[in-house]
């Protein structure tokens, strides 16, 4: 971002303050529209963490003379100094407390507006991120000649994500759902929502061009079969209070490709159930991963020898999910040989 605009003065330049401003503009010509879908996204808070000093300055050590720290590097967290460690977590959480307050500067328009009250407002991220956390920085490994674990496993820090639902007329004001829910579940509630049965055959199909169909194979099929079936489930039965009827036992975080090279390196898939994750992939000898995030949240010591047996069904239930999305077979079995 600072290559695109690096000659930022005040708060307002930023993306984020920038990002709410035109939101705000949007709102302030449509508000009268009966029914309408905004999606703001404001890619934040993404590196570099440069906000205002004066957020900054809430977070940092006074005393640091360091370089400020507003970049990872993406490998091993080794490489900084703890104070440096510490600057980056200041830097970042300065950046969150900006975007905070851009997202709030939305929320007041909507209810200067007046339709705050009927609106259904949907908010999340894509994933977190480690700042020294178990001995990394970044969201995964760009720096393999520097760090010889290779490829990461998906850690709590990274996988659990904010998502937060405000009912239109305030119903189940205050509610908080403690079930295992993915990204995929939201498209599916907003249709139940809006009167339209999750599962009924939509009759949407991609108009991408066919140049994209190379990295996105799901855009092939929602072409040539619209876009149905969803992987997600809507979330209504949580909201409200009916769990019995919620059937989602685990959450699979991966990359959007299993392999990088099967005989040497896999790129891992983190397993998330209730009381454990389990995590396959890395370099033929390396063993899964297995924790208690219950008892051991920080994800620092490995239980998988005293629980194979759960961690064979937790393996299975990602087995059978890869299988039922057509994933390839040599993908699947390549995963199966992490389980030992």
């Amino acid at each position: 971002s600072q290559w695109a605009n690096s000659h930022w003065r005040y708060e307002e330049d930023r993306f984020a303050p920038k990002t709410a401003r035109h939101t705000c503009r949007w709102l302030e010509t449509n508000y009268k529209t009966e029914h309408f879908y905004l999606h703001v996204d404001f890619f934040d808070p993404h590196e570099p963490w440069d906000p205002p000093e004066y957020f900054v300055a809430k977070y940092a050590d006074p005393s640091y003379r360091g370089i400020p720290m507003i970049q990872p590097n993406y490998g091993l967290a080794s490489v900084f100094s703890e104070q440096e460690i510490q600057n980056m977590k200041a830097h970042y959480k300065a950046e969150v407390e900006m975007v905070s307050k851009s997202v709030g500067s939305v929320i007041r328009k909507m209810k200067e507006t007046g339709i705050y009250d009927d609106s259904l407002i949907i908010f999340t991220t894509d994933h977190g991120i480690y700042i020294g956390e178990h001995n990394r920085t970044g969201k995964t490994n760009l720096s393999f000649e520097r760090d010889p674990r290779g490829t990461w496993p998906f850690y709590e820090e990274v996988t659990r994500i904010p998502l937060a639902l405000k009912m239109p007329g305030q119903q189940h004001k205050g509610k908080r759902v403690k079930a295992t829910v993915q990204p995929v579940d939201i498209l599916p509630t907003i249709l139940e929502l809006a009167g339209i049965d999750p599962k009924a055959n939509l009759p949407g199909k991609s108009v991408l061009p066919d140049r994209e169909l190379r990295d996105h194979p799901g855009i092939k099929y929602g072409r040539e079969q619209g876009l149905n079936p969803f992987h997600g489930k809507s979330l209504m039965p949580l909201i409200e209070g009916n769990e019995e009827h919620w059937h989602r036992k685990y959450a699979f975080s991966a990359h959007e490709t299993l392999l990088s090279d099967p005989d040497a390196m896999l790129f891992w898939t983190t397993i998330t159930g209730e009381k454990f994750t389990l995590a396959l992939g890395g370099s033929p000898e390396h063993m899964p991963e297995m924790y208690h995030i219950k008892e051991d949240p920080k994800q620092e010591t490995n239980v998988y020898e005293k629980n194979r047996d759960i961690a064979a069904e937790m393996a299975k239930e990602l087995f059978q999910f890869l299988k039922s999305i057509g994933t390839d077979k040599e993908k699947i079995q390549a995963l199966k040989t992490r389980l030992k």
